[in-house]
């Protein structure tokens, strides 16, 4: 109570001490009424702890957050921060926002809170359908911007009929959509190879909007990313023969998907004919589909000839464009090469700077050589380079060091996780786990226990697979009593998913053992293959 008489008055600590004697002495399980005094000083924090602990459909979430109704009602800034916090919980998520929609008027709920729950539905291919229906019964919240989201999440998980109706929809909820927002339903079709089918709205919907080049040039791009370039020819010709006159864009399109192709001597014509007929002038874009075909081709000195070319006349390839060189030069394992050129990334213009996936592909070459030493020291030059770690970087630089035997420095990063602001996620813990457990020796065995250990007290359910191994190795080792204490920990958990998974760790849920998922949203797939 000595930290809490800092910030409050004798009275209130007073007050407080005697809310929690006579909460506590009532017959409720401890967790919750340690929930109910920490919600009074972290709403938030206990808020966001319910959702991770009621992640299943039949776990009790409204009576859980039933004692926050009040705050909920009155501060919309909490609300937000919950469901910032809580995106990677998408069941948990909806059913927080169904709750807060049944609270008495006036709804705290805003347009950037119905935002705030699609952004996390949209990850789950599952739940994402349901937001057709909240679109409808909820028109009050929707905004604008929105619909450019929906057309993106519909379009990644196969769903272009979905886009196209919510583009239909959008007068019935009052927006008239405009050529930006049809341009984003093309853009979001395309992205995912539904080309065809934004061609054939296109043509249904054309008389209705003032069609430009940009509409011609995005359909075109979507030929070239599934490598047909007759369609794109042939929808070119159509724009010419609409009178349309074809810009750089529309012109660098079409040079990429004959490249994508393989018809480069075509796409050589198209360049000479932008800048003899039309007087267009290059630029980075339209020499760097020539530079990534000779990428995909496996092809490295043609396309470093490709960039040299482009540098002696002042364009600069994008980080993408660098990037596939420096995947190629990572699969040739030149990596001093690799390490010139991220060199060079770094001293352009913010639209070459490397990004996450420069570093990881050097990274995934020194863990696949063990070059645990320089895997080290790229960790530290991404810090020195403002690009932070993330999961994947994390994951291949651990399973590395435990491989190799460097317990303690694997440890080390892991513990210096939180210094970057990067939180651990179930499969950090997995791969430490796992690992620890592949191991010979008795301390990387209690190791690993404590890494458990740590999950259950955080309330991150472990995977059903990090279960089993755990308690198989405990047992191979005669450990039967570490089995019980870490059950006890499970039963005693404030997470229902976790104490669900007690009957994994006993071995008695022959169900789960046969594969079944557990609640746990985010099933880890390659934990088996840690083996080099």
């Amino acid at each position: 109570m000595s930290n809490l008489s800092l910030s409050l008055s004798p009275l209130e600590v007073t007050e407080m001490a005697v809310r929690l004697a006579a909460f506590l002495s009532k017959p409720k399980p401890f967790f919750k009424s340690l929930l109910f005094f920490s919600s009074q000083l972290d709403p938030t924090n206990a808020i966001c702890r319910v959702l991770s602990d009621n992640r299943a459909p039949h776990h009790d979430l409204s009576s859980s957050l039933h004692p926050f109704s009040s705050s909920l009602s009155s501060d919309p800034d909490l609300i937000t921060s919950i469901f910032l916090r809580t995106a990677h919980l998408h069941l948990p998520s909806l059913r927080f926002f169904l709750f807060l929609s049944g609270l008495p008027s006036p709804s705290p709920l805003t347009p950037q809170h119905f935002s705030l729950l699609f952004s996390s539905l949209s990850k789950s291919p599952s739940l994402l359908p349901h937001f057709n229906s909240l679109l409808s019964s909820y028109p009050s919240l929707v905004s604008p911007p929105l619909f450019h989201h929906i057309f993106s999440a519909y379009a990644r998980y196969k769903l272009p009929s979905d886009a196209i109706r919510v583009f239909n929809l959008m007068g019935d909820l009052g927006f008239k959509p405009s050529l930006t927002d049809l341009h984003s339903l093309f853009l979001s079709l395309c992205k995912y190879s539904f080309v065809s089918e934004a061609e054939q709205f296109f043509h249904e919907i054309k008389p209705q909007f003032d069609i430009t080049v940009q509409t011609y040039t995005i359909l075109i791009n979507g030929w070239g990313r599934i490598r047909d370039s007759k369609r794109a020819l042939k929808l070119f010709d159509e724009m010419l023969e609409g009178k349309f006159q074809p810009d750089l864009p529309a012109y660098n399109s079409l040079i990429a998907s004959l490249c994508r192709s393989g018809q480069v001597g075509p796409a050589q014509e198209m360049l000479k004919e932008l800048q003899l007929v039309h007087k267009l002038v290059p630029n980075a874009a339209t020499y760097s589909s020539f530079l990534r075909t000779a990428t995909e081709a496996k092809e490295l000195n043609s396309a470093i000839r490709a960039l040299d070319r482009m540098k002696r006349r002042g364009l600069i390839p994008n980080t993408f464009t660098y990037n596939t060189i420096l995947k190629l030069l990572c699969e040739n394992e030149q990596t001093e090469d690799a390490y010139k050129l991220l060199d060079e990334m770094l001293l352009n213009d913010s639209n070459s700077k490397p990004d996450i996936w420069s570093y990881n592909s050097i990274l995934a070459i020194h863990c696949k050589l063990k070059e645990t030493n320089k895997a080290l020291k790229l960790i530290e030059r991404m810090d020195k380079d403002s690009c932070s770690p993330d999961q994947h970087s994390y994951n291949m630089l651990l399973k590395t060091l435990i491989h190799v035997g460097r317990i303690d420095e694997a440890n080390e990063i892991f513990e210096g996780m939180e210094k970057r602001r990067f939180y651990p996620p179930c499969s950090c813990y997995a791969v430490m786990i796992h690992g620890l457990c592949r191991k010979k020796g008795r301390a990387d065995l209690e190791m690993a226990c404590g890494y458990f250990e740590r999950m259950v007290e955080e309330g991150i359910p472990p995977y059903v697979s990090t279960c089993e191994v755990l308690r198989e190795r405990l047992l191979r080792e005669r450990m039967g009593e570490k089995v019980e204490i870490v059950l006890d920990r499970m039963r005693r958990s404030s997470s229902c998913a976790i104490r669900e998974l007690c009957s994994v760790m006993s071995g008695t849920n022959k169900e789960l053992r046969n594969g079944e998922k557990s609640n746990n949203e985010f099933e880890f797939p390659v934990i088996d293959s840690f083996d080099s």
